[in-house]
């Protein structure tokens, strides 16, 4: 009988080797779902910042088409703005 089984040592090998595939993938995963959350967290803050310029403009330009000065178009857009 030899010291050595090739075929225990081969399943050995396997199993090893699909408990590491399995790791690699599962913290593979983990990594691309962080990137996605971070993704969409990206999107989210340049939406709302597209809506806050595009509502700024609009007001802005309401508050000239009424004739105002520049300085109370400004303020009453901040404040429009600010809520």
């Amino acid at each position: 009988m030899p010291l050595v089984d090739p075929a225990r040592m081969e399943l050995e090998f396997n199993a090893e080797l699909e408990t590491a595939q399995k790791a690699s993938q599962s913290i593979a995963m983990a990594e691309v779902n962080n990137q996605i959350n971070n993704f969409n967290k990206l999107g989210r803050q340049i939406s709302t910042s597209m809506m806050a310029i595009t509502f700024g403009l609009h007001t802005y330009g309401a508050a000239k088409a009424e004739e105002v000065s520049d300085v109370a178009a400004t303020a009453l857009t901040l404040g429009a703005i600010a809520g």
